[in-house]
């Protein structure tokens, strides 16, 4: 296949993880899977891609180097090569399409909404760290407004132990409706 073929199938096999997040319901687990699978996909064609380049370019007779990507003089002049181009292209499909699957789950998780994930989701596929950012910040408004934080979110919090005593002898935990409450230690 050409590079102009691959690049084409690259940006086409992600866009079935892409309508999966974003037309079904949250944190379903077939929908994050197969954004995963598709995104795993992705991952193993980067990293075929990145071995056969770097056998290409120590099996070179013309002696050339492995390009300098410690400068930015270096990674200009590597990326100005179309395959090179192709293969960071890739790597950034399947991280996107990675931390989308994830943005979908996490909000699931928590009991976000649908409607206010897909704009993350959007940024995400357009600009990837700042569609994280995005839902970052509209996961800590969330949290805040639903005053809850999820157990399995909390380090070192494990189902059937209590939480740890504070310095006065109580106990914070999670109340069913009214967030957080201190009851006091027997």
């Amino acid at each position: 296949m050409t590079d102009t073929q691959l690049f084409t199938l690259a940006n086409t096999i992600p866009l079935l993880g892409w309508l999966a997040l974003c037309l079904a319901p949250l944190a379903t687990a077939s929908t994050v899977t197969a954004a995963r699978v598709v995104a795993v996909v992705l991952a193993v064609a980067y990293t075929v891609m990145v071995g056969f380049a770097l056998v290409s370019a120590a099996m070179s007779k013309n002696g050339s180097a492995m390009p300098d990507l410690a400068t930015l003089p270096g990674l200009a002049h590597a990326f100005s090569d179309p395959h090179v181009m192709l293969i960071g292209w890739v790597h950034y499909l399947a991280f996107d399409l990675w931390t989308a699957a994830w943005e979908v789950e996490e909000a699931g998780r928590r009991g976000m909404p649908h409607w206010a994930v897909l704009p993350c989701l959007v940024l995400t596929f357009l600009a990837g760290p700042v569609g994280l950012v995005v839902f970052l910040l509209l996961r800590i408004r969330w949290t805040r407004m639903a005053g809850k934080v999820p157990s399995q979110s909390r380090p070192g919090r494990s189902a059937g132990r209590p939480p740890p005593a504070t310095h006065d002898g109580t106990r914070d935990r999670l109340g069913p409706t009214r967030g957080w409450q201190s009851d006091r230690c027997a």
